[in-house]
């Protein structure tokens, strides 16, 4: 595999293997992250960015693939240092608003058993009549704990930990068709079909996209293309990504080919441009404070909405109004990572694995 942007470094002379950074991916990531923030100010008549969701997807599923391939030990807890620390102390702070000024809440009511679900991923209908946690963003995590144990369950069934997220993926594909038949024959708004149909989602699949594109990139054929076509076909995906939401000629119909398989191309073309020496920028931060943007931001876009906009007297949806809540959205996320994530992971790894997470 040499040449790839994923080749594995070693850290002095330890025998251990890390991966090193794919800084393609890291911008993907921001982008990705970006566009969400954006999608939730929802500019009437102009409102995109959901899809960042699927590029988030795909990256994921890239990403583990990597993981596994190259140093699959204590995955399943390293996950958990990863993702949880933040996402429970977000959500934490969600439930003690609701209790303190719920009306700074939209759909969220304080239930200590719905704090209790988001907590430990387990997905039920909110308030709203959306199946979402807590913190709304949440839901996104929910599949990705279901990707990350069906990863873990076929390393402890003893899959070669190379081909570990191949059969984790054969795992969740039938697991998929099960859900599907039983849906018809349980009660449309019971627990069981509420669960059986939110882990039969398109979304689901998008990881699986994201396996693929690990095995994709190495493929003599995908290298072939330049740098040129590749750019082409980067930003191609990404208009079409912009202009199906905006104009939904197919509505809603087959998302995984609407906005899944475009996804895939993007994150695929990322990294094809970085094999090809092609790297967007060296300077990872907003790619690495990514997730907590993603965690964070709405709680500046509420923010905004309704307190500082008032003082402000901005127009919600004017220019300087959507600039000035990227930019404090991206600065306050830097912050968390730097302050909050970062620090707290580090040390999570150490105890995972005795050593602090690569850089």
């Amino acid at each position: 595999m040499s040449g790839l942007p994923f080749a594995v470094r070693h850290d002095g002379g330890s025998s251990v293997s890390t991966v090193k950074t794919v800084f393609n991916i890291q911008q993907a990531r921001a982008i990705g992250a970006l566009l969400v923030v954006y999608a939730h100010i929802g500019v009437p008549g102009a409102t995109f960015g959901h899809f960042g969701v699927d590029i988030f997807f795909v990256i994921s599923g890239f990403i583990m693939t990597m993981i596994c391939s190259r140093s699959p030990r204590n995955f399943f807890r390293r996950r958990l240092a990863r993702i949880v620390p933040l996402y429970w102390l977000i959500t934490g702070v969600v439930f003690l608003l609701s209790w303190w000024k719920p009306q700074l809440m939209n759909s969220t009511r304080p239930s200590l058993f719905h704090f209790l679900e988001s907590i430990f991923f387990i997905p039920y209908v909110k308030e709203n009549g959306l199946v979402h946690p807590m913190l709304d963003v949440g839901w996104t995590l929910n599949y990705e704990m279901y990707f990350y144990t069906a990863i873990a369950l076929m390393l402890l069934a003893g899959a070669a930990a190379h081909y570990a997220t191949l059969a984790a993926s054969a795992l969740l594909v039938g697991l998929a068709l099960v859900f599907q038949v039983a849906l018809r024959f349980l009660p449309a708004t019971s627990t069981a079909a509420i669960l059986t149909s939110f882990y039969s989602s398109f979304y689901v699949f998008e990881f699986i996209l994201g396996v693929l594109v690990f095995y994709l990139v190495q493929h003599p054929l995908a290298r072939r293309p330049g740098v040129a076509a590749n750019i082409a076909l980067s930003l191609g995906c990404l208009a079409f990504l912009v202009w199906n939401q905006l104009t939904q000629p197919l509505g809603h119909a087959v998302p995984l080919l609407t906005q899944g398989v475009p996804a895939m191309l993007f994150v695929a073309t990322m990294l094809l441009l970085e094999q090809k020496n092609f790297v967007l920028t060296r300077i990872t931060l907003l790619g690495d404070a990514s997730y907590a943007l993603y965690l964070s931001n709405q709680f500046v876009v509420e923010g905004f909405r309704k307190v500082v906009g008032r003082f402000l007297h901005l127009s919600f949806y004017s220019l300087p109004s959507i600039a000035l809540i990227i930019v404090i959205s991206s600065l306050i996320a830097i912050a968390i990572y730097l302050i909050l994530e970062k620090p707290l992971h580090d040390r999570l790894r150490i105890l995972v694995d005795g050593k602090p997470a690569p850089r």
